[in-house]
């Protein structure tokens, strides 16, 4: 072992040992202040805890000291420094909750702040389920009555929404949406050729809802219901032509958004719940978004001969429905502030 090596052991053990040091002088000078607080002592409290609430003690002594050293100015009838203390203590720790052991005056003192969130964020990441429904099909010039058949396909899309509670145990949200969707096709237009495309769209979306909540067997559970204007950034087919006879399929992707509508208004229905993993609040969702408008244009169905002459694809009216699951992840802002 060089010089070096023990020299950085040697400045490890040092700065490992003040910092247990440290830890256990906090940790006893919150028991000294209990004592002295329970003796009537008030006076020696705030120099006992004071030098260790920004450094010394862990989160959950943390919180006991800022407890301790309010009660102990509720009790001196120093109201002006309880009040500045509680700030302190809420800014600390915006998530508190009140506790069944808890002092009366502490939460009399506590219940005079908000201390509700000010704003909610929600980061949403999910998968989507395609739900494809035919309305009309419009073949090629053939003699084949076999009608095109679609899949359901599976895609991603992610949200940022910004949630306020409404009244009672409702919410609004708005946000901002990104999703790809994806759907397969099967068609045999004529007996020597069979065609397989799989659709991929990307579309962009501004959700809107209304959530109720419910806590039921102690689970924080919700229903919403809403709808997100959807805007259609591409849209493209990857097609396979089989010949009967020929060694190799015709295949190329083809970009079709110019002959798509941009637009489309989805209905939401979801439900989900809300869970607390520590300090996180997150939040599963299920639920279906419904088409409204079918994706091609009329207007430009026949204008790409291409499709046509290369794959024997015109394209039909159907709607594109998803079901969905996601993940959340809420943040909470907190601006605590007396009210009363």
């Amino acid at each position: 072992m060089n010089i070096f090596t023990r020299i950085l052991l040697s400045f490890l053990l040092c700065v490992v040992s003040i910092a247990a040091f440290a830890q256990e002088s906090c940790s006893d000078q919150l028991r000294l202040a209990q004592r002295r607080y329970e003796n009537g002592l008030l006076e020696d409290i705030p120099n006992l805890l004071n030098g260790c609430l920004n450094k010394g003690f862990t989160r959950e002594e943390k919180s006991n000291a800022y407890k301790l050293l309010i009660q102990s100015y509720i009790f001196s009838n120093n109201m002006a420094m309880a009040d500045e203390v509680m700030l302190r203590f809420l800014r600390d720790f915006p998530k508190y909750s009140i506790s069944p052991t808890d002092h009366k005056e502490f939460i009399d003192l506590y219940n005079t702040y908000r201390t509700e969130p000010i704003m909610k964020i929600e980061a949403k990441l999910g998968m989507n389920y395609s739900l494809p429904w035919v309305n009309e099909y419009y073949r090629v010039e053939s003699l084949n009555d076999n009608s095109p058949s679609y899949s359901s396909g599976i895609g991603v899309f992610g949200e940022v929404n910004y949630l306020n509670n409404l009244f009672d145990d409702f919410d609004g949200s708005f946000g901002f949406s990104f999703s790809y969707i994806s759907l397969d096709y099967v068609n045999e237009p004529f007996s020597f050729t069979t065609v397989s495309a799989k659709y991929s769209k990307f579309y962009v979306g501004l959700p809107l809802a209304l959530r109720y909540n419910i806590n039921l067997i102690g689970i924080d559970f919700f229903a919403k219901g809403g709808f997100e204007p959807s805007y259609l950034l591409s849209s493209s087919v990857v097609f396979s032509r089989e010949i009967v006879g020929a060694a190799d399929p015709i295949v190329g992707t083809e970009n079709i958004t110019a002959f798509q509508k941009r637009f489309d208004l989805r209905p939401i229905l979801s439900a989900g719940a809300n869970f607390n993993i520590g300090n996180a609040q997150l939040m599963i969702t299920a639920g279906f978004k419904f088409g409204t408008f079918f994706p091609t244009d009329a207007n430009k169905r026949y204008l790409n001969e291409e499709l046509y002459q290369k794959y024997y694809f015109i394209s039909d009216d159907f709607l594109v429905h998803q079901a969905y699951l996601s993940l959340s992840y809420i943040f909470s802002i907190y601006n605590p502030k007396k009210i009363n």
